[in-house]
């Protein structure tokens, strides 16, 4: 008799790049743009289902639904023979799966997407502030000048128009 816990972990294809042929740069607005089509539902597991997998809780969670996704990316499911209830006939023969090395990759350049748009729309709205910035110290100079110019005029409006002094 063995006593432990078992525990194991769920491992896609090897990232390492000694393995790896025809390595080059994704399109990473295409994975956004894909990301962005998928739809994201709130669900619950059937209680048949709960019963054969045990990580599976009787809670709501949020997610994809892998018929969904293999309707437009197919090469992102898998689609296998499963056991989802207690009963040896309570199986699904093209229970569909979505591949998580894959729609990792995705994410990832999804989120580098996301933050490349964020970066260049804070360079393009600096840019407006300097733009703008600029513009406020012209028209501040400008005024300014109006300003003196103005000052100067009432001045001279004010001597020709003050009476005279009187001498002693």
């Amino acid at each position: 008799m063995i006593m432990g816990t078992l525990t194991y972990m769920a491992t896609g294809p090897p990232s390492d790049r000694r393995v790896k042929t025809d390595v080059y740069k994704a399109d990473k607005k295409t994975m956004f743009d894909r990301l962005m089509d998928m739809t994201i539902h709130t669900f619950r597991y059937v209680p048949e289902y709960q019963e054969v997998d045990k990580n599976v809780k009787n809670t709501t969670y949020y997610g994809v639904i892998a018929q969904d996704i293999a309707n437009k990316f197919d090469y992102m499911v898998d689609k296998t023979k499963k056991k989802v209830g207690a009963l040896t006939t309570d199986v699904i023969h093209d229970f569909h799966s979505i591949k998580p090395e894959l729609l990792y990759g995705e994410m990832v350049g999804a989120m580098q997407h996301m933050r490349d748009m964020h970066d260049a729309a804070m360079k393009r709205m600096i840019q407006e502030a300097e733009v703008t910035k600029a513009s406020f110290f012209n028209i501040l100079h400008h005024l300014k000048h109006k300003i003196s110019r103005l000052e100067k005029r009432v001045s001279a409006t004010k001597r020709r128009l003050s009476p005279p002094i009187m001498r002693r």
